[in-house]
C-alpha cells in the first residue's frame, strides 16, 4: 500500500472508523512497511494522517522498533493536539520496552517548544501509574519528577505536570504530596522575589 492509497482509505474517517481501519493495517503489514508508510502519512500534513502514522506504530512489541523510536521522536518534537496525543500513546509503548531511552526524552524536556515538552512527558505516564516499581523505576520516576517541576514553572506546561503527578498520587501519594509542597515553596519564594525591596534609608549627615 502506498501513502497516497492510504490517504484515499482514510479520507473521511475518524474516532473509531480510523481506529478499526489502522488495527486492520497494523495486523497485516509488516514493521518495515509500515515505517514507510507511516512516515508517508504524516509527510502528508493532515491531522487524521497523522493519527494513523501514530496509531500505525502503537505496539506493545515490536522486534527492532529502533526505527520506530526515531520516528515518534522525530514526530514529538513537532505533533500537537490529538496528534501529540497520539505519538506520546506511540512513545509509551517503546519507553516500555526500552527504559534508556528516557535519556532521548532528556533532551526534548530541555526544548523551548511547550508541546514537545508535554509530549515528552506524556509518553512517560506509565512510571506514574506503576504499582510496585522497581529500584530502577523508582530511579526514573525521580528524574521526571524533575522534569515534571521544569514544566510547572511555565503556565503552558502546567497542567500536563499537574495530571502527571496527579496520576502518581493514586499509586504513591506520599511521594506525590512532597513534590506538591515543594511547588508551593517554589510559589512562595517567586512571588518573595517579586516584591519590591525596601530601599536603604538616606545616609545620615555627621553635620
Amino acid at each position: 500500500m502506498t501513502p497516497d492509497e492510504a490517504l484515499a482509505a482514510l479520507r473521511g474517517l475518524d474516532g473509531a472508523a480510523l481506529d478499526a481501519l489502522v488495527r486492520d493495517w497494523r495486523g497485516a503489514i509488516a514493521i518495515e512497511e509500515r515505517c514507510t508508510l507511516a512516515a508517508g502519512l504524516w509527510a502528508s500534513g493532515e491531522t487524521p494522517a497523522r493519527i494513523a502514522a501514530a496509531k500505525l506504530l502503537t505496539q506493545a512489541r515490536i522486534a527492532g522498533d529502533a526505527e520506530v523510536w526515531d520516528l515518534v521522536m522525530d514526530w514529538a518534537a513537532e505533533a500537537e493536539g490529538p496528534v501529540a496525543q497520539a505519538v506520546a500513546r506511540a512513545g509509551e509503548r517503546r519507553l516500555a520496552a526500552d527504559p534508556s531511552r528516557l535519556v532521548d526524552l532528556a533532551e526534548l524536556i530541555d526544548q523551548a517548544a511547550p508541546e514537545a515538552r508535554r509530549t515528552a512527558l506524556a509518553m512517560t505516564l506509565p512510571f506514574a501509574k506503576m504499582a510496585f516499581p522497581k529500584e530502577d523505576d523508582l530511579a526514573a520516576r525521580e528524574m521526571i519528577l524533575d522534569w515534571a517541576a521544569m514544566l510547572w514553572a511555565t503556565r503552558a506546561t502546567r497542567p500536563a505536570a499537574e495530571a502527571w503527578v496527579a496520576a502518581l498520587a493514586r499509586h504513591d501519594a506520599e511521594r506525590a504530596e512532597r513534590w506538591r509542597a515543594a511547588r508551593e515553596e517554589d510559589r512562595a519564594a517567586a512571588r518573595e522575589a517579586s516584591q519590591p525591596k525596601p530601599k536603604d534609608p538616606p545616609p545620615v549627615s555627621e553635620d
